[in-house]
């Protein structure tokens, strides 16, 4: 099964959802399989909006945040924002403006030249730029001769999928046994997220509840922490 993160694409909607979905995956993979790729892309590149502390935050704090959580989970990791073309702009909160096309083209360029084993996205949870960026990777995921080196495409969780989606389905799940050190590692990069990580523990994005989900994960297979996947498809 490790061979699957050989070289793992994770797109992310803005700067922490890789964090949040499968920040303890990436710190196992450094641990586990030293030799493992990891390429993070991220889309919205625009200052946005924060209710953590009130105030607009600029995509050069965001990045400086971004590149201090992935130093916790491993550092050894590369990250790119999507190429922006034709003219638009991937504005926080407005990536579903853009013409769908224009980011299937873009991720079709990545995929072909990284060429990943696995592929991890978001749920389309809640927000509208998580739903934007489900919807065009799984258009450039459609099955094709020239991407078949794909052995994995996946879902991440976002905290907000079972307390708040009219449309949830039951999925499968592929759950990631975690250690003590991946959730330490984990709660180290969520704190360096000082601009996003929610500062009450009545809110699903607070960093105590992100963890606690992470341990109602390993419950239910019996285990003392977990991160779920939820696999389109799996070539092993």
């Amino acid at each position: 099964m490790v061979e699957l993160f050989n070289r793992t694409l994770i797109l992310t909607p803005h700067c922490d959802d890789e964090t949040i979905g499968c920040g303890g995956l990436i710190h196992k993979l450094h641990r586990t399989n030293p030799s493992s790729e990891i390429f993070i892309v991220v889309v919205a590149r625009d200052k946005s909006f924060s209710t953590s502390v009130s105030r607009y935050v600029s995509i050069e704090e965001r990045t400086d945040e971004m590149k201090n959580a992935l130093l916790k989970l491993g550092g050894n990791i590369k990250v790119e924002f999507l190429s922006e073309s034709e003219g638009y702009s991937y504005k926080d909160g407005e990536l579903d403006l853009v013409p769908k096309r224009v980011y299937v083209t873009e991720l079709d360029k990545i995929i072909n030249s990284f060429k990943p084993s696995a592929v991890l996205f978001p749920y389309a949870s809640h927000h509208q730029d998580h739903k934007l960026v489900n919807e065009v990777v799984l258009a450039s995921l459609r099955p094709s001769f020239s991407t078949n080196f794909i052995k994995l495409k996946a879902m991440y969780e976002y905290p907000y999928y079972d307390s708040w989606n009219l449309h949830k389905v039951d999925l499968t799940k592929l759950y990631v046994d975690l250690d003590e050190s991946d959730i330490a590692a984990k709660s180290a990069a969520l704190g360096c997220y000082r601009s996003q990580v929610q500062r009450n523990q009545l809110d699903p994005l607070d960093q105590s509840a992100i963890l606690d989900l992470a341990k109602v994960r390993g419950r239910e297979v019996s285990t003392m922490f977990a991160e779920v996947l939820y696999p389109l498809s799996t070539v092993f």
